[in-house]
């Protein structure tokens, strides 16, 4: 294994059996694992921040409308739209050119040998570009005293980091809205700003770091999830 943290993956298995054969071998591997038994109890994990997986795993009995929406639905959230969906189902090459049509970054044909399973995954992880707590860039709209244009780069309960276009006043209330900040209750949210520094002078990029004004306790304890999900990962050995 080439990256340097486990990776979690979300395994969606209709089958309590198979899901819990696939998730051993994972675990066997290195990898972290959650699970589901269907594509919409996958996505309300997603929403509810019940899970933060850097890989999906979708076992596919038949290519049906649910599965065939599944990654589109994924990817339209600006928190997942990174995150490689792979398919596993029969030798069928219906199956297989349904599931890449609609989004999947690979099908694997069952049975599948260990070695080529554990292949696959790693090669998906490995082109992918994950999300870490200290370390995501997410652009997002903020309406303040004037058009603001923030970049956000850093979550936690307490507050966001990140950088504008416009110089704020310490102290002055700015309210964002984007949908990275919506998967934690957060549809619109009220900061203030606590520090606001140019970059370089005269280059109209500024430094900034606001807390939140009145965290709901359920988005407290979403934000902390997501952030221990990222930050109890272990390094990789081998």
């Amino acid at each position: 294994m080439n990256y340097l943290y486990s990776k979690t993956i979300l395994i969606v298995d209709s089958s309590y059996y198979s899901a819990q054969v696939t998730s051993r071998q994972l675990l066997n591997w290195g990898f972290s694992t959650d699970v589901a038994h269907s594509v919409s109890a996958a996505l309300k994990m997603l929403d509810k921040g019940e899970a933060f997986p850097d890989m999906i795993f979708v076992e596919v009995p038949n290519p049906n409308d649910a599965i065939c929406k599944f990654p589109k639905e994924v990817h339209s959230n600006a928190l997942w739209k990174s995150v490689p969906i792979i398919a596993r189902g029969a030798s069928s090459d219906r199956n297989i050119s349904l599931t890449i049509e609609a989004g999947y970054c690979d099908y694997i044909v069952r049975p599948t040998e260990p070695d080529v399973l554990r292949e696959k995954i790693e090669k998906a992880l490995n082109q992918s570009v994950g999300i870490d707590a200290a370390t995501f860039s997410v652009p997002i709209e903020a309406s303040a005293e004037m058009p603001v244009s923030i970049e956000l780069t850093g979550l936690s309960e307490f507050g966001v980091q990140g950088f504008c276009n416009h110089s704020l006043q310490p102290n002055s209330i700015v309210s964002l809205k984007c949908e990275f900040l919506s998967q934690f209750d957060l549809q619109q949210s009220n900061f203030r700003v606590i520090g606001c520094e140019e970059q370089r002078i005269g280059a109209g990029r500024y430094k900034i770091a606001m807390t939140f004004v009145g965290l709901r306790p359920q988005s407290a304890r979403l934000i902390r999830k997501f952030s221990l999900a990222q930050s109890g990962k272990v390094l990789m050995t081998a």
